[in-house]
C-alpha cells in the first residue's frame, strides 16, 4: 500500500485539527495521484499567504511537505505591490503558489488536484469593512 502520510487529520499544535483529506481522483493523475504510483503528501493552504498560513505553509515546506498556496493577495492585507514583499517572495519560491479567490469554484478545483489535505485558512480582514459588504465577507469566511 502506498504512503498517504499521516492517518487522519494533520494536527499541528495542541488540538488544533485544520486539514480534510480530499484525494485525487484517477482521472486527474495528477502530482500524488494515483498514477504517479505514490501518494505525496501535499497540502493546500488557502491563505497562505496571510500572518498564520504564511508561517505554516514555510514550516511544513521545511519539514517535506509538498505545499500549495491559494491566496487572493489582496491590496487590503499584502499592500498594493506584494510580490515586493519577502514573505511573499519566499512563498513563491518554497511552495506551489496560485493567486486566486477561493470563492471561484474553478480555481478551487484547479488548486485541489493532487492535494492530499487542505487547511483552510482564507477569510475576508477588517470588522469595518464587513458591515457595508457583508455578501462578501459571508462568501469569503465559510
Amino acid at each position: 500500500m502506498p504512503d498517504r502520510g499521516p492517518p487522519g487529520p494533520l494536527t499541528i499544535g495542541d488540538n488544533e485539527h485544520v486539514a480534510l483529506e480530499c484525494q485525487a481522483t484517477e482521472e486527474e493523475g495528477g502530482p500524488g495521484g494515483p498514477r504517479s504510483g505514490k501518494m505525496n503528501r501535499r497540502l493546500l493552504i488557502t491563505g497562505g499567504a496571510g500572518f498564520i498560513g504564511s508561517r505554516v505553509a514555510l514550516r511544513l515546506a521545511g519539514e517535506g511537505w509538498d505545499i500549495r498556496v491559494l491566496d487572493a493577495l489582496l491590496p487590503q492585507v499584502h499592500g498594493p505591490a506584494p510580490y515586493d514583499l519577502p514573505i511573499v517572495r519566499e512563498l513563491t519560491e518554497a511552495t506551489d503558489f496560485i493567486v486566486g479567490n477561493v470563492g471561484n469554484a474553478r480555481t478551487c478545483a484547479r488548486a485541489l488536484v493532487g492535494c492530499t489535505h487542505v487547511l483552510h485558512l482564507a477569510a475576508e480582514t477588517g470588522t469595518g469593512q464587513s458591515v457595508y459588504s457583508a455578501a462578501r465577507y459571508a462568501e469569503a469566511n465559510v
